[in-house]
């Protein structure tokens, strides 16, 4: 199993005590807006171990050129430690 240690992430080889999933709601519609289709998604985990580490997978992504700002509903998976990060982005609460 791959384990970075530089960025926090060693974690990974103890036991998850806690798995939180945050859904999201989004819709979709025909192009005047009519004939809304809403549904809600897992758009975060939130997975705690057994030594008190909190790791966050979200499918978001950094916005072009910007460090603060995320796009949600993506492709990409963003994961982090940092707790703080995840709150200031609005992954967590």
């Amino acid at each position: 199993m791959y384990q970075p240690t530089q960025n926090g992430l060693t974690a990974l080889d103890k036991k998850i005590v806690h798995f939180k999933i945050i859904w999201e709601e989004t819709w979709t519609s025909n192009l005047d807006s009519s004939n809304k289709i809403y549904t809600t998604y897992p758009q975060t985990f939130e997975i705690k171990t057994e030594n008190g580490k909190t790791i966050i997978l979200s499918a978001s992504e950094f916005k072009r050129d910007e460090e603060n700002e995320i796009y949600t509903l993506m492709d990409n998976l963003l994961v982090t430690t940092n707790l703080d990060l995840a709150r200031q982005l609005k992954i967590i609460e």
